[in-house]
């Protein structure tokens, strides 16, 4: 090989490796954005390659593992192109989608404003009728309110006419009364005096009850001895009953017999002026 031949072998083989370079940074970038830029491939000789593999055999690979990363590379490059069809496909269904679903939104939002503005519409004519028909109510209860009042204030002005006739006719009678009780007032004395006769009558007789009740107890007393004395004589006396009785000091006499007969004491013996009439019970009194 002559070394101009190999001059421009190498500075071909720089190329080359310029080229490889920037295919490099190409799929740097290429995985780095997530997307595919075709690239125009380059195609060799055999006897190029025969060339590139003396020159490089010190630096490179066999020309099989070349081979093997040439086809490493269009199949990944194949499989790249793939992934990003399927990807742009996928995403262009999702856009369709998308806009389909924009569309069923905005019908929607456009049926539910209507229907808003339907129900707005039916629930404000609703609260009208049912506010027409409570002032109609409301007017009714007015209307028999203002009649009640009505009827109210007439018999309140019948009342007030009542009431002045009923004062004045009281304003008599309490006129009357006066004069009446100034009449009455001797009668009233007289009566204030009947009843006085009445309680002394009352106290005497209350008197008597104790004094009849203390006899009845010496009655008693006298009875049981009489009753004791009788069991103890056999013979029966003529003569009349005694009781033994002692005295203060101790002394039994003899000379005291039972009493028989009515009481000392008549209950008629009241004292009252003539001039004043006692109360009988059960019959009218007249002064």
């Amino acid at each position: 090989m002559a070394a101009g031949d190999e001059r421009h072998f190498g500075q071909d083989v720089d190329k080359d490796e310029d080229k490889d370079n920037r295919y490099d940074d190409l799929w740097k970038d290429v995985d780095r954005r997530g997307r595919f830029a075709t690239v125009e491939a380059k195609t060799f000789t055999s006897t190029q390659l025969r060339r590139i593999g003396e020159v490089c055999s010190k630096r490179l690979p066999p020309a099989s593992a070349v081979q093997a990363m040439f086809m490493y590379e269009l199949q990944r490059e194949s499989e790249v192109e793939s992934l990003f069809h399927d990807h742009m496909f996928r995403l262009a269904k999702q856009d369709d989608k998308s806009a389909e679903q924009e569309k069923r939104i905005a019908a929607l939002e456009t049926r539910l404003t209507q229907v808003e503005r339907a129900a707005a519409s039916k629930d404000i004519e609703e609260r009208l009728a049912t506010s027409k028909v409570t002032m109609k109510v409301q007017q009714g209860k007015i209307d028999s309110c203002t009649g009640q009042v009505k009827d109210l204030e007439t018999k309140l002005s019948d009342v007030q006419k009542e009431l002045e006739t009923l004062r004045s006719k009281q304003e008599e009678a309490t006129t009357q009364r006066v004069d009446d009780q100034a009449a009455a007032r001797p009668d009233t004395q007289t009566m204030a005096d009947e009843i006085n006769v009445l309680f002394d009558d009352r106290d005497g007789i209350l008197e008597m009850i104790t004094e009849v009740k203390s006899r009845l107890v010496t009655l008693e007393d006298n009875i049981r001895a009489l009753t004791i004395q009788g069991t103890s004589i056999k013979t029966p006396s003529v003569s009349p009953q005694l009781i033994p009785v002692q005295n203060g000091n101790g002394q039994v006499v003899h000379d005291l017999e039972i009493p028989k007969g009515r009481a000392h004491v008549s209950m008629k013996e009241n004292r009252k002026p003539s001039s004043i009439r006692s109360f009988s019970p059960g019959k009218q009194w007249a002064a």
